[in-house]
C-alpha cells in the first residue's frame, strides 16, 4: 500500500532543531535504554529495591549495546530506498527525518557505533562490581537466552510480529529481576512484570500491527494491566501501565497529523516517551509522598 500524502510529506520536510533532537534520541538508540532505566527505578521504588542506580544504569548500558548491534546487522542487509545528502552527516540524516534513515546512519557509521559500544560494554562492566551478587547471576542467565534470541532473528530473518514479543519479554523480566533479586520472587512482582511486558508489546504493535490485530493486543494488554491491582505492594503499577496505553492509543488515533507535524521518526519516538512519562510522573510522585 502506498504512503498517505501526510506521511509523505514528513518523510522529506526538514524538521526544527527539538523535533532533531527527538529524532537523534530515537536514531542513537537511546529511547529504549530510558525506557528500561526508568522503569527499572520505578519497579525499584514500589518494592522498596535499595540503591537501584547501579543496576538501572548497567542495564541502560546493555539494553544501547543490544539495540546498536541489531541495528548495524540490519543496517547491513538493508538497502535503502533514501539516498543521503552530499555530506554524509548525522545532522543531515536528521533533516531528513525517514525510517530509512535509521538504517543508512547504522550502514554508514557502523564503525563510529561499535567504537561507542566498547566504550559503553566497558562502563557496564566497570557498573557491575557495584550490584548485588544475586541480580549479576540472574542478568547472567537472561544473557543466554538473549544471544540465542539475537542469534535465531538475524540467521532465519524473522519478523517484526516476533521481534516485538520477544522485546516485551525480555525487558519485563531484565526491570523485574533487580526486584527479585531484592526481595524473591513472588506473584507480586510477576503480576507487574507480566503488565510491563504487555505494555512493551503494545508499544511495539502500535507500530506496526494492523488495526484489527492491534484492538485484539490492547484488550489483552489492558487486562495484562489489571494484574497487579490483585496485589497490594505492585497496584501502583497499574495506572502506570494504564497511562502508558492511553498514550499509545492517542497517538495511534492520531498518527497522520502527528506524522505532519514532527515526522515518522519524532513520531515513533513519541511512542517511546508514551512509555517514559508514566514511569517517570507516578515514580517520583511515589518517592515524593514516601519522603
Amino acid at each position: 500500500m502506498g504512503a498517505s500524502a501526510a506521511t509523505l510529506a514528513a518523510e522529506t520536510r526538514p524538521c526544527s532543531a527539538p523535533l532533531r533532537l527527538l529524532g537523534a534520541w530515537h536514531l542513537l538508540s537511546l529511547d529504549a535504554p530510558t525506557v528500561a532505566f526508568c522503569w527499572l527505578l520505578f519497579f525499584a521504588e514500589i518494592f522498596r529495591v535499595p540503591h537501584p542506580l547501579p543496576a538501572a544504569a548497567d542495564l541502560a548500558c546493555a539494553v544501547w549495546l543490544v539495540y546498536m548491534v541489531d541495528r548495524v546487522l540490519d543496517a547491513r542487509r538493508h538497502q535503502p530506498a533514501w539516498t543521503a545528502p552530499s555530506r554524509d552527516s548525522l545532522y543531515e540524516t536528521l533533516a531528513n527525518p525517514s525510517h530509512d534513515a535509521l538504517f543508512h546512519l547504522y550502514r554508514h557509521h557502523a564503525r563510529a557505533f561499535l567504537i561507542a559500544g566498547v566504550a559503553v560494554t566497558l562502563l557496564g562492566f566497570a557498573l557491575v562490581a557495584l550490584l548485588p551478587h544475586a541480580l549479576i547471576e540472574a542478568w547472567v542467565l537472561l544473557t543466554a537466552p538473549l544471544l540465542l534470541y539475537a542469534a535465531v532473528v538475524h540467521l532465519l530473518h524473522l519478523s517484526a510480529r516476533w521481534k516485538a514479543i520477544s522485546v516485551g519479554i525480555f525487558f519485563a523480566v531484565a526491570v523485574a529481576l533487580p526486584a527479585a533479586a531484592h526481595g524473591g520472587l513472588g506473584w507480586p512482582i510477576a503480576a507487574a512484570a507480566i503488565a510491563f511486558g504487555g505494555v512493551c508489546r503494545a508499544n511495539c504493535a502500535i507500530l506496526r500491527a494492523p488495526s484489527q490485530r492491534l484492538r485484539i493486543v490492547f484488550v489483552l494488554c489492558t487486562a495484562a494491566a489489571l494484574l497487579p491491582l490483585f496485589f497490594t505492594e505492585a497496584r501502583a503499577i497499574t495506572p502506570a501501565c494504564l497511562l502508558a496505553l492511553a498514550f499509545l492509543l492517542v497517538l495511534r488515533h492520531r498518527r497522520e497529523a502527528a506524522l505532519a507535524r514532527v515526522g515518522s521518526l519524532g513520531w515513533r519516538a513519541l511512542v517511546d516517551v508514551a512509555l517514559v512519562a508514566p514511569a517517570l510522573v507516578i515514580g517520583s510522585c511515589i518517592a515524593l509522598f514516601r519522603g
